[in-house]
């Protein structure tokens, strides 16, 4: 090769590495603006709560809307109504594809071992980076209290902060979320993953109701209570959200009421110069311009943060108090339906609505370009350069996060739950999807939702029989101890009227149940107590058809509750090998679940029957062979009894309702249900 060509190829080489090493640059330049979407609110003129004129016109003015923000959130709809064709399964799988942070997550679990670690353990660990929590680590007790929390990934992402600053003094921490175990709670407003749940369940509150609800008044004032007895706290985090995937332009409306309680418990609980983060999604309406308002008085220079491209955090540090006055009007108006402002529009001074407007601006903006570019994309042809541009990005960010939050491997000793000896597990059948996951495009979502009740029958996915259907026989092959029924106890909690959540049955196949019922004409109808009896001498009569000749049965029960038959004398009650019969709501809850694991201790076996074209949602229960009670289950039949008083656990209930205040909720521990 010449010298002249030598110089050439050198010269080419050069010109190469320096491409590459701009491209790197830039890529890295990129992907630090992405952990730098944030907006400072900046000081301004504030209120004086303590002011009886201020707090006199609080929650009595109509509601208000700001041109200027109301335009941004037509805009912003318009942009999202872009994606209502769109399959949002193949959406959701596309926008995970092309996410600057897509590979965080994965990186945190493979290299540094965090625990139970979700896209909400990333985004903490960037927001508490963010907080200054110096003061606080210095004092014998850190507590902190995690609202909306579930499935628990905050915590965990906190415990993996606090172990790699070395933190070895006492760390208090309580959750709160809607309770996955309340068979009322929607699983359209909760998380029902409680695989961190039900190994940390001395650390959740879910209320005097056991509902988890911080929207109830009562269960509001009990974790106020709590926290005020601990000392205060010195960071309450609240990550509540509600599923609006039927209605997304309405997001900011649906969970105001979530986050007006949020804030409320917030501002009740925290310690002067504690933190404050909260999760909102948009920031238009006059509910959300008050409830900033607030905050922008009482903490130092809240910031709001945009770790994603759907939500934003306020982060608010160093709070300085409210007088007890002011506090007391917020909580007073925690189950009200908010049909007035929290703050009238002419008290709000200029400055602060300036900067509320820029914000929501700027905010606005970046999710209208996110949208942009993600749907650009989703309806091109793969282009070889951007998927280059777009690896090194999301590399770029992968190095970038773990060098500015200073992220370090943790043992696997040092997690919460298996730092306790304990496996990740979760209490539910191992056959039953707990997810209702959302499928098709918004305008097919919306097209099945206006469908008559009859043409949703017609697309509903139904398996008939001829026969009876009879589940397999069910043998209990482990017994508990005395020491472990002793541990038992009865739960109550609010009654409800339809069961919303099960941990034994499919979401989508228990929505379709509810969706019959509330459809079936003929359980409108009131039923006599003879046309009652009758209906069940019909399927009594089926059921035994079932049954081998030799079968015995001495006790068929319509009204009596299992404690009644199952307690008192055995003599008197079963002969060795003699049969139950039992009519049954359907088991879809822990208290009829409980029903049966008690028969299956006491018969040999058991076995649950639906018979031919019932009319109405009943099952009956059959337990075969009759071979005693232990004496500890014996025991604890009565205080089941004595719980039970206001609403008996009877074999006439057709569903799992009461109209009394609270209800028995469980009766057996629900990790015995599940086998667990």
């Amino acid at each position: 090769m010449s010298e002249h060509q030598e110089d050439s190829c050198q010269s080419q080489n050069s010109d190469s590495d320096d491409k590459h090493s701009v491209f790197y640059q830039t890529m890295t330049l990129l992907a630090d603006q992405n952990f730098n979407k944030e907006f400072v609110y900046p000081i301004c003129e504030t209120l004086s709560w303590t002011d009886p004129s201020i707090q006199n016109v609080m929650f009595s003015e109509s509601r208000w809307t700001d041109p200027l923000l109301q335009d941004l959130k037509r805009d912003l709809n318009e942009r999202k109504a872009l994606l209502s064709d769109l399959d949002i399964v193949k959406w959701h799988n596309h926008t995970t594809q092309t996410h600057p942070g897509g590979l965080i997550m994965r990186m945190m679990k493979k290299h540094f071992n965090a625990e139970m670690c979700t896209q909400a353990w990333c985004k903490f660990r960037e927001i508490v980076h963010r907080l200054d929590l110096e003061s606080h680590l210095q004092e014998d007790q850190l507590r902190t209290v995690h609202l909306c929390e579930a499935p628990g990934a905050f915590i965990t992402s906190f415990n993996h902060y606090l172990r790699n600053r070395g933190f070895i003094n006492y760390w208090i921490w309580l959750g709160v979320t809607l309770n996955p175990y309340y068979e009322g709670n929607s699983r359209n407003s909760m998380i029902d993953d409680d695989r961190f749940i039900n190994n940390t369940l001395d650390h959740w509150y879910f209320g005097s109701d056991n509902t988890g609800d911080i929207i109830n008044m009562d269960n509001a004032i009990g974790l106020i209570k709590l926290c005020r007895d601990m000392g205060g706290v010195h960071l309450v985090t609240a990550d509540g959200s509600v599923d609006c995937a039927d209605n997304p332009g309405e997001q900011e409306n649906v969970t105001s009421a979530l986050h007006y309680s949020e804030v409320t418990a917030a501002l009740h609980v925290l310690k002067p110069g504690g933190h404050f983060v909260l999760k909102m999604f948009t920031m238009f309406e006059d509910e959300s311009v008050g409830l900033m308002y607030i905050l922008r008085s009482c903490f130092d220079k809240p910031v709001t943060s945009k770790p994603g491209n759907s939500e934003l955090y306020v982060i608010a540090q160093d709070f300085k108090g409210l007088p007890d006055s002011f506090l007391e009007i917020l909580l007073s108006q925690i189950e009200s339906n908010h049909s007035k402002c929290i703050l009238p529009e002419h008290i709000i001074v200029d400055g602060f609505l300036t900067s509320h407007r820029r914000c929501c601006q700027m905010f606005t903006k970046h999710q209208m370009d996110a949208i942009s570019e993600n749907l650009q994309l989703f309806r091109t042809d793969d282009n070889l350069g951007h998927v280059i541009r777009l690896k090194m990005l999301r590399e770029g960010c992968q190095t970038e996060y773990v060098n500015r939050y200073e992220i370090k491997a943790l043992d696997r000793m040092e997690w919460i739950v298996c730092g306790q000896g304990k496996k990740y597990q979760t209490y539910r059948s191992n056959y039953v999807s707990l997810t209702r996951r959302h499928t098709g495009s918004f305008v097919a979502r919306q097209q099945q939702l206006n469908l008559d009740w009859k043409e949703r029958l017609q697309r509903m996915s139904v398996f008939t029989d001829d026969l009876s259907i009879c589940l397999p026989w069910l043998q209990c092959s482990v017994c508990p101890s005395k020491a472990d029924i002793d541990t038992w106890f009865p739960v109550r909690g609010k009654a409800f009227q339809e069961i919303n959540s099960s941990r034994f049955c499919d979401v989508n196949l228990l929505h379709m149940y509810n969706d019959v019922l509330t459809h079936a004409q003929y359980l409108q109808r009131p039923v006599s107590d003879e046309d009652y009896c009758q209906f069940h001498k019909k399927c009594l009569g089926t059921v035994m058809t079932l049954f081998d000749d030799g079968v015995s049965v001495v006790s068929v029960s319509y009204k009596d509750n299992l404690s009644d038959i199952l307690s008192g004398e055995p003599s008197q009650k079963f002969r060795p090998d003699s049969s139950l019969v039992m009519a049954i709501p359907p088991p879809l809850t822990q208290i009829i679940a409980a029903l049966i694991y008690i028969c299956g201790q006491c018969f040999t076996k058991v076995t649950v029957v639906i018979p031919e074209q019932t009319a109405l949602p009943l099952c009956y229960l059959v337990a075969i062979g009759y071979k005693s009670s232990s004496e500890s289950l014996i025991s604890y039949l009565p205080t089941i009894q004595s719980c039970n008083h206001t609403d008996s656990v009877s074999a006439t209930s057709c569903s799992e309702t009461s109209r009394t205040r609270d209800k028995l909720l469980e009766i057996v521990p629900l990790h015995r249900l599940c086998g667990k």
